[in-house]
Protein backbone atom coordinates (compact mmCIF):
# COMPACT_ATOMS: atom_id res chain seq x y z
CA UNK A 1 0.00 0.00 0.00
CA UNK A 2 2.66 2.71 0.46
CA UNK A 3 4.19 2.08 -2.73
CA UNK A 4 0.66 2.98 -4.13
CA UNK A 5 0.53 6.50 -2.24
CA UNK A 6 3.92 6.90 -3.32
CA UNK A 7 3.23 6.39 -7.15
CA UNK A 8 0.02 7.98 -6.83
CA UNK A 9 1.96 11.18 -5.62
CA UNK A 10 3.65 10.94 -8.93
CA UNK A 11 1.40 9.83 -11.74
CA UNK A 12 -1.37 11.62 -10.25
CA UNK A 13 -5.11 11.40 -11.35
CA UNK A 14 -5.73 10.86 -14.92
CA UNK A 15 -7.95 12.23 -17.63
CA UNK A 16 -10.33 10.05 -17.46
CA UNK A 17 -10.41 10.03 -13.42
CA UNK A 18 -10.68 13.73 -13.17
CA UNK A 19 -13.59 13.49 -16.24
CA UNK A 20 -15.77 10.84 -14.21
CA UNK A 21 -15.54 13.24 -11.36
CA UNK A 22 -16.39 16.39 -13.12
CA UNK A 23 -19.36 14.37 -14.41
CA UNK A 24 -20.18 12.91 -10.75
CA UNK A 25 -20.65 16.75 -10.01
CA UNK A 26 -22.55 17.53 -12.79
CA UNK A 27 -25.27 14.33 -12.26
CA UNK A 28 -27.72 17.05 -10.83
CA UNK A 29 -28.21 18.39 -13.96
CA UNK A 30 -27.41 21.94 -12.72
CA UNK A 31 -25.17 24.52 -14.57
CA UNK A 32 -21.74 24.37 -13.28
CA UNK A 33 -19.31 27.10 -13.75
CA UNK A 34 -15.45 26.17 -14.05
CA UNK A 35 -14.58 27.96 -10.91
CA UNK A 36 -17.07 25.68 -8.66
CA UNK A 37 -15.96 22.30 -10.31
CA UNK A 38 -12.54 23.22 -9.33
CA UNK A 39 -13.44 24.34 -5.83
CA UNK A 40 -14.71 20.96 -5.26
CA UNK A 41 -12.44 19.44 -7.37
CA UNK A 42 -9.58 20.73 -5.39
CA UNK A 43 -9.99 18.54 -1.99
CA UNK A 44 -11.81 15.24 -3.89
CA UNK A 45 -9.03 14.04 -5.87
CA UNK A 46 -5.63 12.75 -5.14
CA UNK A 47 -3.52 15.60 -7.05
CA UNK A 48 -0.23 14.63 -7.29
CA UNK A 49 2.90 17.12 -5.96
CA UNK A 50 3.63 18.29 -9.67
CA UNK A 51 -0.29 18.75 -9.91
CA UNK A 52 0.03 21.26 -6.89
CA UNK A 53 2.53 23.28 -9.05
CA UNK A 54 1.85 26.47 -10.17
CA UNK A 55 1.63 26.25 -14.43
CA UNK A 56 4.90 28.42 -15.00
CA UNK A 57 2.92 29.68 -18.68
CA UNK A 58 -0.49 29.87 -16.90
CA UNK A 59 -1.75 32.04 -13.83
CA UNK A 60 -3.34 28.70 -12.04
CA UNK A 61 -2.28 25.59 -10.74
CA UNK A 62 -1.31 22.12 -13.45
CA UNK A 63 -4.43 20.59 -11.86
CA UNK A 64 -6.79 23.30 -12.62
CA UNK A 65 -5.17 23.41 -15.97
CA UNK A 66 -6.16 19.46 -16.14
CA UNK A 67 -9.53 20.30 -15.55
CA UNK A 68 -9.92 22.66 -17.72
CA UNK A 69 -8.83 20.71 -20.72
CA UNK A 70 -11.91 18.41 -19.97
CA UNK A 71 -13.81 20.67 -20.19
CA UNK A 72 -12.35 22.42 -23.23
CA UNK A 73 -14.73 22.57 -25.95
CA UNK A 74 -12.22 22.39 -28.90
CA UNK A 75 -10.60 19.04 -27.57
CA UNK A 76 -11.66 15.66 -29.15
CA UNK A 77 -11.33 14.19 -25.91
CA UNK A 78 -12.85 16.20 -23.29
CA UNK A 79 -16.22 15.73 -22.02
CA UNK A 80 -17.41 18.04 -25.13
CA UNK A 81 -16.09 15.77 -27.52
CA UNK A 82 -17.61 12.85 -26.58
CA UNK A 83 -20.83 14.68 -26.11
CA UNK A 84 -21.34 13.87 -22.35
CA UNK A 85 -21.49 18.16 -21.55
CA UNK A 86 -22.97 21.12 -23.39
CA UNK A 87 -21.85 24.55 -23.30
CA UNK A 88 -24.42 26.51 -21.42
CA UNK A 89 -22.97 30.14 -21.50
CA UNK A 90 -19.36 31.46 -21.16
CA UNK A 91 -17.11 29.33 -19.01
CA UNK A 92 -20.99 27.27 -17.89
CA UNK A 93 -21.37 23.95 -18.21
CA UNK A 94 -24.33 21.27 -17.88
CA UNK A 95 -24.14 17.29 -18.35
CA UNK A 96 -26.18 15.97 -20.88
CA UNK A 97 -28.15 12.23 -20.92
CA UNK A 98 -25.25 11.07 -22.10
CA UNK A 99 -22.86 11.71 -19.74
CA UNK A 100 -25.20 10.66 -17.39
CA UNK A 101 -25.47 7.49 -18.90
CA UNK A 102 -21.89 7.19 -18.32
CA UNK A 103 -21.94 7.43 -14.17
CA UNK A 104 -25.29 5.41 -14.36
CA UNK A 105 -25.50 1.32 -14.24
CA UNK A 106 -27.50 2.19 -17.39
CA UNK A 107 -23.64 3.11 -19.71
CA UNK A 108 -22.48 0.76 -22.02
CA UNK A 109 -18.83 0.45 -21.75
CA UNK A 110 -18.56 0.08 -25.80
CA UNK A 111 -20.19 3.85 -25.95
CA UNK A 112 -16.63 4.41 -23.88
CA UNK A 113 -14.18 2.51 -26.61
CA UNK A 114 -16.32 4.04 -29.48
CA UNK A 115 -15.89 7.32 -28.01
CA UNK A 116 -11.89 6.98 -27.23
CA UNK A 117 -11.83 5.71 -30.44
CA UNK A 118 -9.51 2.23 -28.99
CA UNK A 119 -9.83 -0.73 -30.74
CA UNK A 120 -12.86 -3.34 -29.03
CA UNK A 121 -11.17 -6.10 -27.40
CA UNK A 122 -12.26 -9.32 -28.01
CA UNK A 123 -14.51 -10.12 -24.69
CA UNK A 124 -17.09 -8.06 -23.65
CA UNK A 125 -16.23 -5.39 -20.56
CA UNK A 126 -17.04 -6.27 -17.25
CA UNK A 127 -17.83 -2.66 -14.97
CA UNK A 128 -17.32 -2.83 -10.73
CA UNK A 129 -17.37 -0.60 -7.94
CA UNK A 130 -13.49 -0.58 -6.41
CA UNK A 131 -13.00 1.08 -3.41
CA UNK A 132 -10.50 3.95 -3.11
CA UNK A 133 -10.44 4.46 0.44
CA UNK A 134 -7.02 6.29 0.57
CA UNK A 135 -7.32 8.23 -3.09
CA UNK A 136 -10.13 10.15 -1.70
CA UNK A 137 -11.69 9.97 -5.03
CA UNK A 138 -15.46 10.43 -4.22
CA UNK A 139 -15.66 7.69 -1.97
CA UNK A 140 -15.58 4.87 -4.97
CA UNK A 141 -14.82 4.66 -8.98
CA UNK A 142 -15.62 2.47 -11.70
CA UNK A 143 -12.90 0.44 -13.13
CA UNK A 144 -13.46 -1.05 -16.70
CA UNK A 145 -11.56 -4.50 -17.01
CA UNK A 146 -11.58 -6.60 -20.17
CA UNK A 147 -10.53 -10.53 -20.70
CA UNK A 148 -7.75 -11.20 -22.87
Amino acid sequence: MEGEKEIAKIVGVGELEIQFAVLELMKDGKIWSNADLKQRLRSQLAWSDHDKERSPTRNEFRWENRVNNALSPSRKSSLYGRGHVVNAGHGLHQITENGKRVINDDFDPNDLVESLQLPIPRRPFHWHLNPAPNRGILGTQKVLETQY
